[in-house]
């Protein structure tokens, strides 16, 4: 579980960065915005691989609850394809990331709240039917 939440914490993280930056005027937070980028945008794709083998550990086909995983996977894969995008930008314009456009903020934020949204239901998920499922299991 530690897998999936980290990048869920790193690129909440490179918003917060990113706005400081411009705020408090201090260019070094817009550099560790972009390196909390990073981080987030690999270990979201590592959750992915991880959240695959976790659906095809513990959730039973044909349960009511298939529906609500593939619904929250297919948000956190979009997520995961903005926040790869934003990287790909920033990347190709690292000397240029301070200060961060409203553009680039905007888009930091439409896609962190999304993927609080998909967070929201993977927790759910985790909670109702899982966490219940290995309760029954193990009394």
């Amino acid at each position: 579980m530690m897998l999936i939440h980290f990048p869920s914490a790193l690129l909440p993280v490179d918003l917060v960065f990113s706005i400081l930056s411009g705020y408090l005027h201090l260019p070094v937070l817009a550099e560790a915005a972009y390196y909390c980028l990073w981080a987030g945008v690999v270990g979201g794709w590592a959750a992915m691989v991880a959240g695959f083998f976790d659906f095809v550990r513990f959730i039973k086909p044909g349960t009511s609850v298939v529906n609500k995983v593939i619904f929250h996977a297919c948000i956190q894969i979009v997520v995961v394809i903005c926040f790869t995008l934003i990287l790909t930008y920033e990347y190709k314009h690292v000397s240029s990331i301070y200060p961060v456009s409203v553009l680039l903020l905007t888009g930091k934020a439409v896609t962190t709240i999304i993927l609080f949204a998909g967070n929201y239901i993977g927790g759910e998920i985790v909670l109702k039917h899982i966490a219940r499922e290995f309760q029954e299991k193990n009394g």
